[in-house]
């Protein structure tokens, strides 16, 4: 149930009364709830200050893939209300949403290369921010292997190191990664607006058929960083990668580069979730390390 605080905090914003909220799976942080208010539904994710500091970059990272795609359906946010406490909500409008199908699958492909077409000429961002609960550095940089070695791959190691899950024996392949890093990497692809964050569980249809992209983690980088996460938690159909190749084909290496780049996510996961990813982690560096 909606805290009373955060009600009323959130009702002073809308200016109109939360009649009813209803619990709503899934998300790794924070509660979620479809609201109803006065005006109709919205959707609310809401918690305590670790929670509700990741929301100012979710709400703007919403706005930077809807002011790139009009083939993909980004929530609207509708407001975001902060208590003295540090505790807060998001509120984005509600989506009713239907199966995945081919059509729906071919339409996210075809929208993500759009998104991806919107490029900057530095990688990162002008401001740190999140994936989950994790901080995000994204200091801008011009080379992109030194962006993904310090901005993504270090930070996620000496976090690991201070919550006790890095193994020791890790080092040396870690440092032999690094030290290969720009062999791996292309030099200098585009700086892409990504999604950041693309796993299944971040992709819906609408009732319309209209994929819809939620809870990005944005930055630009590598346009492939998106395509290689997809393959990581959960299946995208395979009319995603056909459309993705047609309007945008992959360059040659990309599975090399594919688990580099979602080692990345796999340190992110060992560090929120713990030593069930160990082993995928392990296998990473000893595959790209030795």
């Amino acid at each position: 149930m909606l805290p009373l605080e955060l009600c009323r905090g959130l009702e002073e914003d809308l200016g109109e009364k939360v009649l009813e909220d209803y619990p709503v799976s899934g998300g790794c942080i924070g509660t979620s709830a479809k609201l109803r208010t006065e005006s109709g539904f919205c959707f609310a994710k809401w918690g305590d200050f670790k929670v509700a500091r990741t929301f100012e970059s979710e709400r703007s990272g919403l706005q930077l893939l809807a002011s790139a795609t009009s083939s993909i359906r980004i929530p609207e946010v509708v407001t975001e209300t902060r208590l003295e406490s540090g505790a807060g909500i998001l509120v984005l409008e509600w989506i009713e949403t239907s199966p995945h199908t081919p059509e729906s699958w071919s339409a996210l492909g075809r929208g993500l290369a759009e998104i991806h077409r919107a490029q900057e000429e530095f990688y990162g961002l002008p401001s740190d921010n999140f994936i989950g609960a994790s901080s995000q550095p994204n200091d801008r940089k011009s080379s992109w292997g030194e962006f993904f070695r310090d901005c993504r791959l270090r930070p996620q190691v000496e976090m690991a190191r201070r919550n006790g899950v890095w193994k020791l024996d890790w080092d040396s392949d870690f440092t032999r990664l690094l030290d290969r890093l720009e062999q791996i990497l292309p030099e200098n692809p585009g700086a892409s607006l990504v999604h950041g964050d693309l796993w299944a569980g971040n992709v819906l249809t609408d009732s319309k058929g209209k994929p819809v992209l939620i809870d990005p983690a944005v930055y630009y980088g590598h346009r492939e960083v998106d395509v290689a996460m997809s393959s990581l938690f959960g299946a995208f159909g395979q009319p995603f990668y056909d459309a993705y190749a047609e309007s945008w084909p992959l360059d040659n290496g990309f599975s090399q580069r594919r688990d580099v780049y979602n080692l990345y996510h796999l340190l992110n996961h060992l560090n929120l979730f713990g030593s069930s990813y160990a082993s995928a982690v392990g296998t990473i560096l000893q595959t790209y390390g030795r």
